[in-house]
């Protein structure tokens, strides 16, 4: 008997690939992003990483400092006056997306290019607020929705982290042993 083959016209069966997270799709634009605006330069070696410090400035949005969240129950509006930092990177090397909360919110930043100074031109996003690593937008009843001017404090190289093998060796073994201390005892429901 022949081999079977799919008949004239009909689609061929085609392996899927793996459908990527949204988080998967949101950190790899993220990462194209800032590879193409990063500033030119010249690293050797891959240990080197490039850390940009950048400032939110002063902002005063209006907060409800009511008991209720509502804004038709009684809200005291309070202006409440506050600033961020963005660092590009952590200090494992990481990419960095909000700048750091404060006044129990943050910010998405994005470097759309530089001036030409070649300081880094930075875009500020809305207030956003990050639960579970999930992005909510802010609740307008809580406070105003807002965004902050961006000035660029100063860049600097330093190494990534390394970790010895030794370490992870024995942070792994930690790790199991706390796992198997957490576990219910045999028996037991």
């Amino acid at each position: 008997m022949s081999e079977l083959t799919p008949i004239d016209g009909a689609p061929k069966k085609t392996t899927k690939k793996p459908r990527k997270t949204k988080q998967q799709i949101a950190e790899e634009m993220f990462k194209k992003e800032q590879e193409q605006a990063q500033f030119k330069r010249r690293v050797r070696g891959d240990e080197e990483v490039w850390h940009d410090l950048i400032r939110l400035e002063m902002a005063e949005p209006r907060r409800n400092i009511s008991f209720h969240e509502n804004a038709d129950q009684n809200p005291i509006w309070e202006r409440i006056p506050h600033k961020h930092f963005y660092h590009t990177v952590d200090s494992d090397g990481n990419p960095q997306k909000y700048a750091t909360p404060a006044n129990g919110h943050t910010h998405e930043i994005k470097i759309i290019g530089k001036d030409e100074e070649g300081k880094p031109i930075v875009e500020v996003g809305d207030a956003v607020v990050i639960i579970k690593n999930k992005e909510f937008p802010l609740k307008t009843s809580k406070m105003d929705n807002h965004r902050h001017e961006a000035t660029y404090i100063h860049s600097e190289k330093f190494k990534k982290r390394v970790y010895s093998e030794d370490f992870l060796k024995k942070q792994s073994q930690v790790d199991s042993d706390m796992n198997n201390a957490l576990k219910a005892p045999a028996g037991v429901k």
